[in-house]
């Protein structure tokens, strides 16, 4: 999952779902406990606090 994201951000970094990939990544990042996660969701909770997916991103990131 987190390859086809970053393969989608790197060929589209300007694409409408932007934020969802980011958001997607988050959950990823954090759902395999990486060492990244925290930092990542983070960012995008800060940056896209109202988005869709940002209530994703805050449970699947709870515990960190």
């Amino acid at each position: 999952a987190l390859a086809q994201l970053q393969r989608h951000a790197s060929g589209f970094p300007r694409s409408a779902l932007r934020v969802d990939v980011e958001a997607l990544r988050a959950i990823a990042l954090c759902a395999t406990r990486s060492d990244q996660a925290a930092a990542v969701s983070g960012k995008v909770l800060r940056a896209h606090a109202g988005a869709p997916l940002a209530e994703r991103v805050r449970r699947a990131c709870l515990e960190l």
